[in-house]
């Protein structure tokens, strides 16, 4: 018969072993008694996938959780100062946005403006123009008439007419005909 089983949780979370009703927390060592060691397939299933991690049974059980844990702890409360003294800040700067009206803001900008030198002239100076080969300059037309075609231009399509009698019968025979000529 094998003896009680202590295991360390790994899982970031709470490693749960439903079949003996037991939970192993993150960073908790645990002693599972034998009989219940025995019979759970969970505790063998985490110890596999590694959520935990079986110890020897000859280490104390006062092994402290993580060894990391005082510095994790110290850098939470620097966080925690951290937003605190941003959550200040955020309200202060707040106040003095509110004290400033926009008018005023744009006040002070027209009055940067008005008193800036003003610069008279072109901004930029004008390049020289460049000849590139093959580029032909031309200038476009001054006047685009509305009317480009004249008037007398009347458009026409040749059509031949011919009349037939109103049977059918003939304009089969008709038909055909033509369909025979053109062949």
């Amino acid at each position: 018969m094998i003896g009680d089983v202590t295991v360390l949780g790994l899982k970031p979370d709470t490693c749960i072993l439903a079949d003996i009703g037991m939970d192993v927390p993150h960073g908790r060592v645990i002693v599972v008694p034998a009989d219940r060691a025995m019979r759970s397939r969970d505790l063998n299933l985490a110890i596999n996938q590694g959520f935990l991690f079986r110890l020897n049974n000859g280490l104390p059980n006062t092994l402290t959780a993580n060894p990391l844990l005082p510095e994790v702890q110290a850098l939470r409360e620097r966080v925690q100062q951290l937003e605190n003294e941003n959550h200040t800040l955020r309200g202060k700067l707040s106040l003095v946005e509110e004290s400033v009206p926009q008018q005023a803001k744009l006040d002070a900008i027209l009055t940067l403006l008005q008193t800036a030198p003003a610069v008279r002239g072109p901004v930029l100076a004008a390049s020289p123009a460049i000849a590139l080969p093959g580029v032909v300059e031309e200038a476009p037309p001054p006047f685009i008439p509305s009317k480009i075609r004249s008037d007398g231009l009347q458009p026409h399509i040749q059509t031949e007419k011919t009349e037939g009698d109103a049977d059918v019968s003939s304009a089969a025979a008709r038909l055909r005909e033509m369909r025979r000529s053109q062949q």
